[in-house]
């Protein structure tokens, strides 16, 4: 499912228009309206949700804030720096399929990470 998802995103993000402009304008725009409005995001991975996907806090009820791949039980899954992060997320998402190169969703994560949650909280030192 996680694959699913990702590669919905990227098709979403990285979809060119007529109106010639480029993959990442078009994500900002058009991918938030379409698919952010409509599903929570992991606020680690960037995966769209439903129910189903949400992690869980250490007494088993659903957190609505990460996927079930990074958090479970209260914490989560595995700890690693936002760049490895990256590294995970790259080859779900360029795909033949999604069209998309490594180039692409390297640079899409790395503007995209830094304002979620999970990562932020390591950038400013706060809660």
């Amino acid at each position: 499912m996680t694959l699913s998802y990702l590669l919905c995103y990227a098709m979403f993000t990285f979809r060119i228009t007529e109106k010639k402009q480029t993959p990442c304008e078009i994500g900002k725009k058009q991918f938030r309206r379409t698919f952010f409005m409509e599903k929570p995001m992991c606020q680690s991975c960037t995966m769209p949700m439903t129910n189903e996907d949400f992690g869980t806090h250490q007494d088993g009820s659903p957190n609505s804030d990460y996927c079930k791949y990074c958090y479970a039980n209260g914490a989560f899954t595995s700890e690693m720096s936002m760049q490895e992060m990256i590294d995970v997320c790259v080859p779900y998402m360029a795909t033949p399929e999604s069209g998309l190169t490594e180039k692409d969703a390297r640079e899409m994560l790395n503007k995209s990470l830094p304002e979620l949650k999970r990562w932020k909280k390591h950038n400013t030192g706060g809660a």
